[in-house]
């Protein structure tokens, strides 16, 4: 069953009880505006309440970007006022994903940048392609990330190399990120999206109780 809500697209596997959450705006890098945050939102609050559900996937459409960060095209013409509201969509976005009880884990495709990695560092693990890049360059423009990265990056990386890219701004490949423990492993483009499957496919094989995030996840 696939549903397309706007910019989220949610696709079941495993008689419903694996789904697929994919960022749905290719021709703009996947990035993360406030239609997208709101999208996310309404997913996600369905996708807590369905009793059949056990894992979610976080994926995106295409192969460039993940996400590439906030919309800064759309947050151009904002009023401080509008920004902040926007701004308040993108953190209940970032709080249901945090919160969400169910074992969730990203499959990277491409960039996953500012906004687009927190909302990874936000799921349990990462996957990715071995075209793959993060990091958090909106230093670069003076915006502070607002997703958690400051705080949860260094949670995932050597607090060395977390503090360089979040004060650099610069983005590593797959490769060092893999080295780095940032993510799991690595896997053509083509090829992440079933190795994803797969490994729901085991974590479904389990108890439910038992992997639960309130159990497993890490202290953030």
């Amino acid at each position: 069953m696939t549903s397309n809500q706007s910019t989220v697209l949610v696709e079941r596997a495993s008689e419903g009880r694996i789904a697929t959450v994919t960022l749905n705006r290719p021709e703009a890098y996947n990035a993360l505006n406030t239609q997208l945050a709101k999208d996310l939102v309404t997913a996600f609050d369905a996708l807590s309440a369905d009793q059949t559900l056990r894992c979610v996937v976080l994926t995106s459409s295409g192969t460039k970007a993940f996400c590439a960060g906030a919309d800064l095209k759309e947050r151009a013409d904002m009023t401080a006022e509008a920004w902040f509201e926007q701004h308040q969509i993108f953190e209940t976005a970032f709080d249901y994903l945090r919160g969400f009880s169910k074992p969730l884990f990203a499959a990277v495709n491409g960039v996953a940048a500012g906004g687009g990695l927190e909302l990874a560092l936000n799921t349990d693990f990462i996957l990715a392609s071995d075209t793959a890049r993060f990091g958090q360059p909106g230093v670069k423009v003076g915006i502070i990330p607002g997703g958690g990265a400051v705080q949860v990056l260094p949670l995932w990386l050597p607090m060395g190399l977390a503090r360089q890219l979040l004060m650099t701004g610069e983005l590593i490949d797959a490769q060092r990120a893999l080295a780095a423990g940032l993510v799991n492993s690595l896997h053509r483009p083509e090829q992440l999206l079933p190795a994803a499957l797969g490994i729901a496919e085991q974590i479904i094989a389990n108890s439910p109780t038992p992997t639960a995030r309130s159990g497993l996840r890490r202290s953030r």
